[in-house]
């Protein structure tokens, strides 16, 4: 077990750098490489049972690449290969004792490194000891993108939100994480992603609902106290909102608050309807900004991504597995906290997959962060046993 914990801590920390602005991106084969030696622990060291539905994914998958003539620019092949490795590492697919302890050392780890990123950034911001924006004068803090820093300072505020009512915590601990969890928030808006903040403030309010189910009092007391916090510290953080102003006026002036996307949505539903059953192939897409040379493609949503490229066929059992983890841990009563703090994160995913397209993209780290998440979960629906710090 300890050699799971030293792998997964070096796996975790090549996926964070590689959204770092000031490292060495980490190299294809380091990061893969890792990937499969967390793969050969997993399925060496127990018996595993197998996810049909992930299972049924994948092979519609591969049907998506036989039925279509995919450009070579595209490398489908390859693409496909190492979405197949992260989906063995990182998904449900795989359950057994030691893949599901590295699915959470993993996740354990992972949520250390965005804390520290959201915190490092809100700090040279206020300090200005180093710049937090990107090429586009966009905040960024650290990372390689104000896109990526978006959703890391949702989770960061979720992670805060759930530590704060962590059974027996230590009232200095809890200040500090009240702490982190306002720079998280202010990164979250300095950010400017809609669907980030969108999603993030949904799944706080999903996560109370959870915690305070049958003590109506108590949660309308905590969301009092929000309310009136950010009241009193409007004159602040008002002045953190300039990318979301700019952004939403902007739309405003195309007739439509979501314009940013909305192309990008129009191109997936016309490649959906050109194959609705089967899909146009993984990896690939007939409209929109396509480089040929490297063969990237902004799908701008990962629910349309996957409607798109793997049909009805590969989408069924991607719904199924999102609502089946809805239903149980929302309903869930063994441990409600961590339970809470699971339906939060997959509340913000649901919302941030109408944005962003990468829930098929192995190669970014919103990638791993989000198919963890879900392996946890499945780690969580079997065992009860999770661990988020």
């Amino acid at each position: 077990m300890k050699l799971i914990k030293i792998l997964s801590f070096i796996m975790a920390l090549a996926a964070v750098n590689s959204i770092i602005s000031f490292t060495p991106a980490t190299p294809q084969f380091i990061y893969y490489g890792f990937m499969l030696i967390l793969l050969f622990l997993g399925i060496s060291k127990s018996n595993n049972r197998i996810s049909f539905l992930i299972i049924w994914l994948l092979i519609a998958s591969g049907i998506s690449l036989a039925l279509n003539d995919i450009a070579e620019y595209y490398n489908p092949l390859g693409r496909f290969l190492v979405f197949l490795l992260g989906i063995l590492v990182l998904s449900p697919m795989l359950r057994g004792t030691y893949i599901n302890q590295i699915k959470i050392h993993l996740f354990k780890y992972t949520n250390i490194f965005l804390l520290l990123i959201t915190f490092l950034s809100f700090l040279g911001k206020i300090t200005a000891a180093y710049s937090v924006y990107d090429y586009a004068s966009l905040f960024s803090g650290i990372t390689t993108g104000s896109m990526i820093m978006a959703p890391i300072a949702g989770v960061s505020l979720l992670i805060c939100c759930w530590k704060i009512y962590e059974d027996n915590i230590h009232k200095r601990t809890k200040y500090y994480f009240i702490i982190l969890a306002t720079t998280s928030l202010f990164c979250l808006i300095l950010a400017g992603s809609r669907a980030a903040l969108m999603g993030a403030l949904l799944a706080v309010l999903f996560l109370f609902m959870k915690l305070f189910r049958g003590r109506l009092t108590k949660m309308v007391q905590v969301l009092v106290f929000i309310l009136f916090v950010l009241a009193v510290t409007s004159p602040i953080w008002l002045s953190y909102t300039e990318t979301l102003t700019t952004k939403m006026e902007f739309a405003e002036s195309q007739g439509d608050q979501f314009s940013s996307r909305a192309d990008l949505w129009d191109y997936r539903i016309q490649e959906f309807t050109e194959s609705p059953v089967f899909g146009i192939g993984f990896a690939n897409s007939h409209y929109g900004l396509i480089d040929t040379a490297t063969g990237n493609v902004e799908p701008g949503t990962s629910w349309g991504a996957i409607l798109a490229m793997v049909g009805l066929l590969g989408a069924m059992p991607f719904l199924i597995l999102i609502f089946r983890f809805l239903f149980h841990l929302y309903f869930d009563k063994i441990n409600k906290l961590n339970s809470a703090f699971l339906l939060g994160i997959l509340i913000f995913f649901i919302v941030h997959w109408f944005a962003e397209g990468y829930m098929l993209a192995a190669g970014s780290f919103l990638f791993f962060y989000a198919w963890l998440s879900l392996g946890v979960m499945q780690v969580y629906k079997d065992t009860k046993k999770i661990v988020v710090l």
